[in-house]
């Protein structure tokens, strides 16, 4: 974990795991600046005053983790949830109002919590990754967790909760399947690797879900929920699709061999508003958005070069190089207002994006050389020289 202030100054940095792998994959902080992290370890590990687990390490492959940090670093708690003998993988985050936690993620296999409590939805039993969601109170307190999928691979990639208290999940699936009453999707599975979005309430009861793609492969990376309850969601396409009622997208798909950015818009009861795509050759993926009110959307990834709908230059050039962070500026009706690049002459990709409420973004990826701002300004810390370096950039708007 690393903090800095908004002017990029360093603030911490803390490492939390044990001798084999540990990787943090999403954070969210509450008001008083409390960060809650969640990913997977391969091993159990203890606080750093040798503070227990909440709940002990299944000794499986990799057990899903959440570990929760003051605003100055300091250890609060932390706990595991894992299914004893597969992999159990946290990749998202949230927090409600109230302080409660939800976990988005994947699981190989089913398990049940630290009492015994079996899940809300039972896994499917294909021993193939299933989603998972976990609950767990503002002092890491286990609530509920349940599954969903099919028949094939599934996972849910990113999680957000509305001020109404909507749990959604978005990831990838790559069979069709039904609520736990055996209630069919809002839009039905088209084929192969499609993207879907699951909400439930904050009891862990399924609400609806929906899947969205083409018959080829598509993901949703991220997930953003507005003040009205509207749902914004990013991945990546490898084929142009149309809306439920033969919607075109506002911006078409380019018709790269690999990937176009796409960006869904639903309202908060899983109708479909809008879909985008942006991108250019080689690769394309969102990999993060937010709302950042006053009616804006903020796409991130990773991307070739390329303009505007109508032909808009960036507001700084591409790289020239593999591929480069973006940065996408969007009306909550999903029309253009502005993007750009950052990067090297090999690769940078941005992962994870966030608004200060004050026009300010703050963009985190890793890079695998160094580079310059637009007028030559250096970073505020040097690039290692390694393969590759956690990049946070800061920009306004």
């Amino acid at each position: 974990m690393l903090k800095l202030d908004p002017d990029g100054v360093y603030q911490w940095h803390t490492f939390y795991g044990a001798v084999d792998t540990d990787v943090g994959m999403s954070l969210v902080l509450d008001a008083s600046g409390n960060t809650f992290v969640t990913g997977y370890s391969s091993a159990s590990w203890n606080g750093p005053g040798g503070e227990s687990p909440l709940h002990a390490h299944s000794g499986g492959i990799d057990d899903l983790f959440v570990l929760a940090v003051s605003s100055e670093g300091a250890y609060q708690w932390h706990t595991f949830l894992g299914n004893g003998s597969g992999s159990t993988w946290g990749t998202s985050v949230a927090r409600e109002a109230s302080g409660a936690l939800y976990v988005s993620g994947f699981s190989d296999n089913s398990w049940n919590g630290p009492s015994g409590e079996s899940p809300r939805n039972a896994f499917f039993g294909t021993g193939n990754w299933e989603t998972c969601v976990v609950a767990l109170d503002s002092d890491g307190a286990y609530q509920w967790h349940t599954f969903y999928g099919g028949s094939g691979y599934d996972s849910g990639k990113a999680i957000a909760v509305s001020a109404t208290g909507d749990v959604v999940v978005v990831g990838f699936t790559m069979s069709s399947w039904s609520g736990p009453s055996s209630e069919s999707p809002l839009h039905a599975y088209s084929g192969e690797y499609e993207s879907f979005i699951l909400s439930l309430d904050t009891n862990g009861d399924y609400q609806w879900h929906t899947f969205y793609g083409s018959a080829n492969g598509d993901q949703l990376n991220s997930v953003a929920i507005d003040g009205d309850g509207d749902i914004y969601a990013t991945g990546d396409s490898t084929t142009a699709w149309i809306g439920p009622g033969g919607e075109s997208p506002i911006h078409a798909y380019t018709g790269s061999d690999n990937s176009n950015i796409v960006i869904l818009a639903l309202d908060s009861s899983g109708a479909y508003q809008w879909h985008t795509f942006f991108g250019s050759s080689p690769y394309n993926a969102g990999n993060g958005i937010v709302s950042g009110g006053s009616g804006n959307l903020f796409v991130t990834g990773v991307s070739g070069s390329w303009n505007g709908p109508s032909g808009e230059d960036p507001l700084h050039a591409h790289s020239g190089g593999d591929s480069d962070l973006f940065v996408l500026g969007l009306t909550e009706s999903g029309a253009y207002a502005w993007h750009t690049f950052y990067g090297s002459s090999y690769v940078t990709n941005a992962y994870a994006i966030t608004a200060d409420g004050t026009g300010g973004l703050f963009v985190a990826g890793w890079s695998s050389t160094s580079w310059l701002g637009p007028s030559g300004e250096d970073p505020l810390h040097a690039h290692s020289g390694g393969d590759g370096d956690l990049v946070v950039l800061g920009l306004g708007i």
